[in-house]
């Protein structure tokens, strides 16, 4: 009974360790491109982007996903996955080399068109290491994930600061992103030891459609939920306003990868083995609901709160503009990690397809509210991305309730502790700043920014060792239990009994 949940902690010590090794890399990495690049380049960056990573969703039919949740998977499953994406792959480059042109002109920026063809030999790279990876998360092998992490934004970061500094201007940004995609595929076949084969099995690949299928048509739309909004605001506003609004987006983007590094991808896994098991798996689910709220409500209430002085730091003073549209993303930001795990429960009891339709929907909402909401600039369309995250929870959870054995009190009672320190982070941050500003007005953008951190941040520690809730309590004499096992079994291999 134990075997589950110490792989989980396995899994999230190693997360939270490919998280905090990542930042370490990306946070100067983030400030110095801010300093030798300008907004434009960002913004013909993102516009690049945008059709990018619809080529990868077009071209990843879910069949991976279908690898992680199947029982039993054996090299025929493999090899044939393997060679659909690569065949996809090949399709993505040349798709998006030949309509660079047109792609250009919609946006107006001839440099659009000029860096698609480059940027788009990823999709020659990325396939090689798509298998090994869900090969890697099938067995619970986050150290070897959490390494090939860390390759990439090592090789993403160098490359980038060096070309930068050279003068490359936007293509730097190009070239690190080329040269971390080469780096982590050639770190992923490694680690797995799966070697690939250009082999194809009909029945095998039979064995992954369904699934396979619900998964890509749910993933290309979560794909224009997050990325529709940036088409609008550089549509009709250009690309140095799409330069601040994708700073705002990506740098919450960013902190919700950090929150949900592995954490949905390890439920989602596990609850696959234990759905049979309804009080396990209700235990479960309260469990990880507590301790991801736990964590990520007052993260993001203190980073909505700091929002201009972190800006002014990390990227300079032209970039204060991006911090309004920024603290509202943070709102949508929390939600989405209540819905990542709720994603995970319906895909692990294999009702992907109900899913897809309320993820158009929340699409739709983006699409239209974005558009609707374009005379108000950045916060319009970051306003607009709050209120269909709104809807989407909502449509979520209602389906968690219908098709699992989890109530209402499951889903809100583990919310509560996370609720009540956000206030308390929201109130002693506030607190710091009106005091600072009544001490020391006009106080450098670094002290307002430590000052109020070190105020959240000490609230936030004394409510988790000190709260009389018995959740709270329950969870940290668990991790004080399992931590230290835990922390044995990462240094020699995760596995499951």
């Amino acid at each position: 009974m134990k075997s589950y949940g110490r792989a989980t902690i396995v899994g999230m010590l190693w997360s939270w360790l490919a998280s905090a090794g990542t930042e370490l890399l990306w946070l100067p990495t983030a400030m110095i491109t801010a300093r030798l690049l300008t907004p434009a380049d960002f913004g013909i960056t993102a516009t690049a982007s945008f059709f990018l990573q619809l080529a990868a969703r077009l071209t990843q039919f879910g069949f991976n996903a279908a690898l992680v949740k199947m029982k039993e998977v054996d090299d025929d499953h493999a090899s044939s996955v393997f060679v659909l994406n690569i065949g996809m792959g090949v399709f993505a480059w040349l798709s998006l080399a030949l309509s660079a042109p047109w792609i250009a002109a919609f946006f107006r920026s001839p440099a659009t068109g000029e860096i698609l063809p480059i940027a788009a030999l990823s999709f020659l790279v990325v396939p090689l290491g798509t298998v090994p990876n869900a090969l890697l998360v099938r067995e619970l092998r986050y150290r070897e994930l959490t390494y090939c992490l860390w390759i990439n934004t090592l090789t993403s970061s160098t490359v980038t600061i060096l070309l930068a500094w050279a003068g490359f201007g936007y293509w730097s940004l190009i070239y690190g992103q080329l040269a971390a995609a080469i780096a982590q595929s050639a770190a992923k076949l490694v680690y797995s030891g799966w070697r690939p084969r250009l082999r194809f099995s009909r029945s095998a690949a039979r064995d992954t459609f369904s699934f396979g299928m619900g998964i890509y048509a749910l993933r290309l739309l979560e794909y224009a939920a997050l990325n529709l909004d940036s088409m609008a605001v550089g549509r009709t506003m250009g690309m140095t306003t799409l330069g601040f609004y994708d700073k705002a987006f990506n740098l919450m983007s960013r902190v919700l990868d950090r929150l949900n590094q592995a954490g949905p991808s390890i439920s989602f896994r596990v609850f696959a083995m234990i759905q049979d098991e309804q009080e396990r798996f209700r235990r479960g689910y309260r469990k990880i609901i507590l301790s991801s709220t736990l964590l990520s409500y007052p993260l993001m209430t203190g980073l909505a709160l700091t929002a201009a002085p972190l800006f002014e730091v990390m990227f300079g003073k032209r970039w204060v503009i991006a911090a309004w549209p920024f603290q509202i993303l943070c709102i949508a930001g929390g939600l989405k990690v209540l819905n990542s795990y709720a994603e995970a429960v319906v895909e692990a009891a294999g009702r992907v397809w109900a899913e897809v339709w309320r993820q158009a929907i929340y699409a739709a909402l983006i699409v239209v509210g974005v558009v609707a909401l374009t005379p108000w600039g950045t916060p319009g369309a970051a306003t607009a991305v709050l209120f269909a995250t709104i809807v989407m929870t909502g449509l979520m959870h209602h389906l968690v309730l219908r098709g699992t054995s989890l109530t209402v009190r499951d889903l809100l009672a583990p919310q509560v502790p996370a609720v009540l320190g956000s206030i308390g982070v929201a109130a002693a941050v506030l607190a710091v700043q009106c005091g600072l500003n009544r001490v020391t007005p006009g106080s450098p953008a670094l002290v307002r920014l430590v000052a109020a951190s070190a105020g959240g941040g000490v609230f936030y520690v004394a409510y988790v060792l000190l709260t009389p809730a018995t959740a709270v309590r329950e969870l940290r004499q668990e991790l004080l239990e399992d931590v230290w096992p835990a922390v044995k079994q990462m240094i020699s291999r995760p596995t499951i009994q």
